[in-house]
């Protein structure tokens, strides 16, 4: 089974310092935000997870309960990716097939899988609930969440501010010969 966690703190500690919002396309954000995944709370159904429940003894730690783990995992192997929503290869669909408990197959490799572990790890405390993001601007007014504008006009419709005039002149004293 893939460990969650360890691939968290991989794939944070490979974006760190850069903006979320244009390692992943958007339509990750808009399936699943970033804020309706907290600490210590089930990925699936958002009710809390006891310590026992998160690190059960002698396996790797768990997001979810596992009544809703059973729900995604067990119930037929998935046609389409649950990050993007696009079809999986028939190699992945094979592979759910051959071993079902892995919630790895049913993601793509790479960004799909990298963000379902990054909301993975804000669950299991290892990747910080409040993930810095920078604001969008349209004009002077600013975006709400869904309707971000495109990441490469952020600074073309910046909100514009008159520099900061001093209050006080500086005067430059002669030192005495």
């Amino acid at each position: 089974m893939c460990n969650w966690m360890m691939k968290a703190l991989e794939v944070f500690n490979r974006l760190m310092g850069r903006d979320l919002w244009t390692a992943f396309p958007q339509k990750f954000f808009q399936n699943r935000p970033l804020e309706t995944v907290q600490k210590d709370h089930c990925f699936y159904c958002s009710r809390k997870l006891e310590n026992f429940e998160m690190h059960p003894p002698g396996r790797t730690p768990r997001y979810m309960h596992d009544h809703c783990y059973r729900k995604i995992a067990l119930r037929g192997p998935k046609q389409f990716c649950l990050t993007c929503g696009e079809p999986l290869p028939q190699e992945q669909i094979h592979a759910q097939m051959g071993n079902p408990r892995e919630l790895s197959h049913v993601f793509h490799p790479g960004l799909c899988e990298d963000y379902h572990s990054l909301l993975a790890g804000i669950v299991l405390g290892v990747v910080p609930a409040q993930v810095p993001m920078l604001p969008q601007y349209a004009g002077n007014k600013l975006l709400s969440f869904n309707s971000f504008s495109a990441p490469h006009r952020f600074f073309e419709d910046a909100i514009d501010v008159e520099p900061v005039k001093p209050r006080r002149q500086v005067k430059f004293l002669k030192f005495l010969e």
